[in-house]
């Protein structure tokens, strides 16, 4: 009969890494500051996020519709959005209007029954196609 004795010694994981890297130091990180077009020279586009290369708007781009901007047009087709959920757009006064407003509280019905208006996700019509 034998007998044997082991001896386990239990080590942490701390204790590997610092045997394993003596040398590691560690380094907080820092994020780069968001350069932004209001310090340039020149200050911003109208699109607040371009700077601009001169006075007066010189070298930024000029949409000529509110549909080629970055944000697209609100509600009332005329003016840009300058801002995601509808920022700067002018009050929507939908509910003064013959059909009164869409589901969505901002555009204006173009008739009854919500005509003009686009259908929320679950009101579309579903399509099937068969392949036989």
């Amino acid at each position: 009969m034998f007998l044997f004795y082991i001896n386990i010694n239990i080590i942490s994981v701390t204790d590997v890494w610092t045997t394993s890297f003596p040398d590691t130091t560690v380094h907080k990180r820092q994020c780069k500051p968001k350069k932004s077009c209001k310090k340039t020279p020149f200050g911003c586009c109208y699109d607040n996020i371009t700077a601009a290369q001169g006075p007066f708007g010189h070298g930024c781009p000029m949409p000529q519709t509110c549909n080629e901007t970055r944000y697209g047009c609100c509600s009332d087709g005329v003016s840009p959005v300058i801002g995601p959920k509808n920022k700067g757009c002018p009050a929507s006064r939908c509910n003064e209007s013959l059909f009164g407003c869409c589901p969505d509280g901002v555009t204006t019905s173009q008739g009854n029954d919500y005509e003009g208006c686009k259908r929320p996700c679950k009101e579309t019509e579903l399509v099937f196609i068969f392949i036989k």
